[in-house]
């Protein structure tokens, strides 16, 4: 890892969709228990949909002002939907 000394990737697939709910909160549970560990994360890896709150973790501060400059200056109606906002200025 770049940023720590382990990189840990986990995943969950399920092909019922009835299973949802209950995959959802087993991996936000798994999350949580390994928050403690964790000093950054890797955007891709994160579903920010439901837990923006990560977003910190994947960009310092300082880099997310910068790429909210940029976003502003490239993007400055908004052209890109909500889902694409993933550095709202209450992330920091």
């Amino acid at each position: 890892s770049s940023t720590g000394t382990a990189y840990v990737l986990w995943m969950a697939a399920w092909d019922d969709a009835a299973q949802d709910d209950e995959n959802f909160r087993w991996t936000q549970a798994v999350a949580d228990e390994l928050q403690p560990y964790t000093s950054a994360c890797y955007l891709n890896e994160c579903d920010l949909e439901r837990r923006p709150d990560r977003v910190r973790l994947c960009f310092p501060a300082a880099k997310r002002e910068r790429l909210r400059t940029i976003a502003s200056r490239y993007d400055p109606t908004g052209l890109l939907p909500p889902a694409f906002d993933l550095f709202p200025a209450g992330t920091s």
